[in-house]
């Protein structure tokens, strides 16, 4: 059917080129619905049963839906909705759904302050002809209307700070007042309506808002105001004006080190130039970098991303992708897109949730800007799909060749095989000297032979013998060479091999506490650590810890990737691994962990403090531990340890609910928690819901009723904040009934817990 419109923002409806179609009753709309919130996508035909009988359907619900598919058929044309098992289609359009429109517009919208933008949210906001899903039946209107209806003031929250921003303090003050009157528990509004009263000259006014809500949010939650009512209680109080500046572009540098005696590779490089020479103007240009691990994939990345960073005046941005981690699973796109955002400079309130809305706005912010883009260890072209940008240049390194990205992305391959005999020489003779390697010829090209021609293990070897004045090549190769080659990669832990020959022969060479620290940092969860990591590791100061990791570092046992953050190569995490294991005892391994799962509770504590989220706290029936993985003064340094440190922190609840120290787990994942909530989201890199999830069967397990409470109510937040409030509900309701079994006569409904069994 031609010209046709479809409408959910307001009472359900189709719109022809004459004007509005008859539909049917509450049950047609409600299929129709479901299917245009989920347009061009397969919505399942059990999803399209509860959507209008919601969890108790009668026994001829499926056919009834056929028959509404039917007539829907018939109204808007047959080639419109398919049959796709295991449901149907709704073929829309661009241009042709409401809230396609609306959501185009607000994503646009998101990371321009200008009047431009202000004009696009006025035009989203003018779509909504009243309460989304007008005329559907009660069950899809529970279980997706409040969704909706979170776009709707998230949008107008929004388009109230542009006005205010740009100085319409008066034009919007009287649309405040009602907005905040509807909603009074959201901070943001009342915050917004304090500085409108205060630059309209009333700020007496502006306080009591802050007074009333303040005793609302405590009489009825239980909570205190959070950072933006803080925040635009002290304006007031100092009686400021508001920066109505916009905020300037963020550039960012994301790049790791480069290897400062990179070597070799020409040949590689000059055709990398060459392609960036080629750049088409408009599209983005793709190069996979393929090759076995310990190759130097992500090495010759690096070192021709840094070299051609000039030509890249919007910035370069790095992810490392995880694709072949055996400890993670892949970075998922929605998490590489938000941690781009947040590089990007997009405040953390304003990044989505849904990957679809998070990749509309990624592709707004860098639709006119040239920036670089290096993807580290992907496992597969659907992992980078949704992260290509609208123009630049874009690196992909990979184990695979990920030959999808070429087919349907148009990338262009650079496998990388190991170096050259020439390329070995060269890279020796830039760490051990040029008149030491022409001094044992045949040791040199033995001791390159024996380490598989492969960049890592070189260069290992060389800083093993270049540590060690006296020692010789041929020595060295000597202790290389035997049953098997560096070329035979077996990671899997299973029996000795080259590779950890190689390795060991640096690692015994370390000094007692070099050494220690390099197997300690095996424990780490994450994909990184820091000297107040390592020194919580092992027990030491921090100045001590940055002490030996310089060592390990100029052994190159470890990299330091960023200032003063450093990770190992898999190969090598892998190595230290099987060190830890065997030279460690199992108390002294638990003591570590132990002592880095506090530190990083200490941080943790610390953020949540600064950042002001202390609402609903897990009570302790623990002092907070002393010192921390990181010093923290001020909220600024709390927000920008939280960027860093947020994949860190979520292995860290994954490990600690999982082996513990009980209640320490508790305590950190309640603490991860409120700081997720700091940034508006429930999602961490991997989802908390697993996590929650997790923690929710070891308290059980423990019969600790308190952690189970905090991880219900977990759950509830997480299940309300993806629209699935019946789920939540039922979260929540168990955490009501602990209560009352916790407080049977309901004369103290505070925690701790009087009946919970210590953990």
């Amino acid at each position: 059917m031609n010209d046709v419109r479809f409408r959910v923002l307001g009472p359900v409806a189709v719109y022809g080129a004459s004007g509005p179609l008859r539909l049917g009753g509450p049950k047609q709309r409600s299929v129709l619905a479901m299917l245009l919130l989920n347009a061009n996508q397969v919505v399942e035909e059990e999803r399209l049963v509860r959507s209008v009988w919601g969890e108790d359907p009668p026994p001829s619900a499926r056919g009834q839906v056929q028959v509404h598919v039917s007539g829907l058929r018939k109204l808007i044309g047959k080639s419109a909705i398919v049959r796709k098992p295991p449901g149907y289609l709704l073929r829309v359009a661009p241009g042709e759904l409401d809230l396609e429109l609306f959501e185009d517009a607000v994503t646009g919208a998101a990371a321009d302050r200008s009047a431009r933008a202000l004009r696009s949210l006025r035009g989203a906001l003018e779509l909504w002809q009243g309460p989304a899903l007008g005329g559907v039946t009660e069950p899809l209107l529970d279980s997706e209307g409040p969704a909706l209806e979170e776009r709707r003031l998230a949008a107008l929250e929004r388009r109230f700070e542009l006005e205010l921003e740009l100085g319409e303090h008066a034009t919007v003050l009287a649309e405040l007042r009602r907005a905040a009157g509807q909603h009074p528990f959201r901070e943001r509004l009342q915050a917004q309506l304090m500085l409108a009263l205060h630059h309209n000259g009333d700020s007496s006014e502006a306080l009591e808002v802050h007074a009333r809500t303040r005793r609302q949010l405590a009489a009825e939650l239980g909570i205190e105001p959070g950072p933006l009512l803080q925040q635009a209680q002290q304006l007031v109080l100092r009686g400021q004006e508001r920066d109505a500046e916009p905020v300037p572009a963020i550039r960012p540098a994301e790049l790791p080190h480069d290897i400062h005696d990179f070597t070799g590779r020409e040949r590689e490089l000059a055709l990398m130039d060459a392609r960036q020479r080629a750049a088409p103007d408009g599209a983005p240009s793709i190069s996979v970098i393929s090759g076995t691990v310990g190759v130097g994939k992500s090495a010759f990345a690096v070192h021709w991303a840094r070299a051609a960073g000039t030509a890249f005046p919007d910035g370069q941005l790095y992810v490392n992708l995880r694709g072949f981690d055996p400890d993670y699973e892949p970075v998922q796109p929605a998490a590489a897109l938000a941690r781009l955002l947040r590089a990007l400079g997009v405040a953390p309130e304003r990044i989505p949730q849904r990957q679809d809305e998070l990749a509309g706005l990624y592709r707004s912010v860098l639709a006119e800007r040239k920036v670089l883009l290096l993807l580290d260890n992907a496992r597969e072209a659907e992992q980078v799909y949704p992260l290509l940008p609208p123009a630049g240049t874009v690196l992909v390194t990979s184990r695979n060749r990920l030959g999808g990205l070429t087919a349907h992305a148009g990338a262009r391959p650079l496998p990388l095989d190991t170096l050259p005999a020439t390329d070995a020489r060269a890279l020796l003779e830039n760490v051990l000297g040029a008149d030491r390697v022409a001094a044992e010829p045949e040791a040199a090209a033995e001791l390159a032979r024996s380490c598989g021609y492969l960049p890592l293990t070189l260069r290992v070897a060389a800083a093993n013998i270049a540590s060690a004045p006296r020692a010789d090549i041929a020595g060295f190769a000597a202790a290389l060479s035997g049953r098997s080659r560096l070329t035979e990669l077996a990671v899997d832990g299973t029996g000795e091999n080259a590779v950890a020959r190689a390795f060991a022969v640096s690692y015994r060479a370390l000094g007692a506490e070099t050494g220690r620290l390099f197997r300690l940092l095996a424990l780490v969860p994450g994909t990184d650590f820091t000297p107040g990591v390592a020194a919580a590791l092992a027990g030491v100061t921090a100045p001590e810890a940055s002490r030996l990791l310089r060592g390990l570092t100029a052994a190159h046992l470890v990299e330091e990737h960023r200032t003063g953050r450093y990770r190992f190569h898999d190969l090598l995490r892998h190595y230290a691994r099987e060190r830890v294991g065997a030279d460690e005892s199992p108390a002294e391994r638990d003591r570590a962990w132990r002592r880095l799962a506090g530190a990083y509770l200490a941080a943790a504590d610390r953020a949540v403090r600064l950042l002001g989220r202390e609402e609903l706290r897990l009570p302790r029936t623990l002092p907070s531990p002393e010192g921390g993985v990181a010093e923290l003064g001020d909220e600024a340094s709390a927000s920008a340890w939280l960027d860093d440190e947020e994949q860190n922190l979520t292995a860290a609840v994954r490990q600690a609910v999982a082996k513990g120290p009980f209640p320490l787990a508790w305590y950190l994942s309640d603490s991860l928690r409120l700081l997720l909530q700091h940034r508006g989201r429930w999602l961490g890199p991997r989802g908390t819901l697993a996590e929650a999830s997790h923690a929710l069967d070891r308290a059980r397990r423990n019969g600790d009723l308190e952690a189970e409470a905090d991880a219900l109510m977990a759950l509830g937040a997480i299940e309300n904040s993806r629209g699935r409030h019946e789920a939540a509900r039922r979260h929540l309701h168990a955490v009501w009934a602990i209560a009352g079994r916790c407080w049977p006569d309901g004369a103290d409904s505070r925690w701790p817990c009087p009946s919970a069994t210590p953990a």
